[in-house]
């Protein structure tokens, strides 16, 4: 990757550790407290529409020292800072200049510690646009970005990179399940970095992730970086039977049924009449079995 997109690429999505300010849990818990009862910052930006990417940042790191602090205290966020995070995230620099803040600034661990707090998650699914494209690209940026900086011997930076998408690791994980589109999205890019083949991307890959891969000149090593981390998020949505679905207890009954009618020859349920020469018998399991089977997929769908 050539230095300027390294460059443009690192300005845009990683913020130096370096110039990060170290604080003590007791600090944040004083800056949100201050910010909460004294809060003309939050009710300047109660609309924040118009805000620049520079101005969402500043607010980004309040709005992120309050939520650091209250995810120690065990508690949700404020509703005026949740006010505040929503409109802020409801257009693209604020989104980009809370995204910035959040994931790369150290002092924030304790957002991303499960189960992530659900007010974050609320604030960023109300606004599909542009979160789904954001979302999708900080964990594609920070895996590609740390491959650069490993090479480059840049070991801090590649850190920053780590830091960057794991927390995007963990943001995916928890919105994956219940954000309108955002599995469909991240499918998307994956489409577009599967292998290409004489360095060409297959036919059936997204043209616009394609294009986004295209702009940043990421190689083969990048791109099977980033799928690699793809796969990890979309593994629970890939599978043929889900995982969970064998906890359910009405697989376990359609299960039991199924081989009691199979032990006993008895099918109360789909041939109550039971069968009455050996040809129906057969008939009846077969129908015991595709009820079954279909009753297996309702309850995965």
């Amino acid at each position: 990757m050539p230095m300027l997109a390294i460059v443009a690429l690192s300005a845009t999505f990683l913020a130096p550790f370096t110039a990060r300010r170290s604080a003590t849990l007791n600090a944040l818990n004083d800056r949100s407290k201050h910010l909460i009862l004294n809060a003309p910052d939050v009710q300047q930006f109660a609309t924040l529409e118009a805000a620049s990417f520079e101005e969402s940042q500043v607010l980004g790191t309040q709005l992120a020292d309050i939520l650091a602090a209250s995810c120690a205290n065990g508690e949700t966020m404020p509703a005026e800072a949740v006010t505040a995070l929503r409109s802020l995230v409801s257009t693209t620099p604020g989104a980009r200049g809370w995204f910035v803040t959040l994931l790369t600034d150290e002092r924030y661990d304790v957002v991303f510690k499960p189960p992530l707090d659900p007010e974050l998650l609320r604030a960023i699914e109300a606004s599909p646009e542009p979160n789904l494209k954001l979302l999708t690209k900080n964990v594609a940026m920070s895996t590609a970005t740390e491959l650069v900086h490993v090479a480059n011997g840049s070991e801090d930076l590649a850190a920053a990179s780590r830091l960057t998408r794991d927390r995007s690791k963990v943001l995916l994980n928890a919105l994956l399940p219940r954000m309108m589109g955002l599995a469909e999205e991240v499918q998307r890019l994956r489409t577009a970095v599967v292998p290409w083949k004489d360095d060409a991307p297959p036919e059936s890959a997204d043209k616009e992730w394609v294009e986004f891969t295209k702009k940043w000149k990421y190689g083969a090593e990048q791109r099977a970086a980033i799928k690699a981390v793809l796969d990890e998020l979309l593994a629970p949505f890939d599978e043929v039977v889900p995982s969970g679905l064998w906890k359910s207890p009405e697989i376990w009954a359609l299960v039991g049924y199924g081989v009691y009618a199979l032990v006993t020859g008895q099918d109360p349920v789909f041939c109550p009449d039971g069968p009455t020469n050996p040809r129906n018998f057969v008939v009846a399991k077969a129908v015991t079995a595709l009820a079954l089977a279909g009753g297996a997929g309702v309850v995965a769908a």
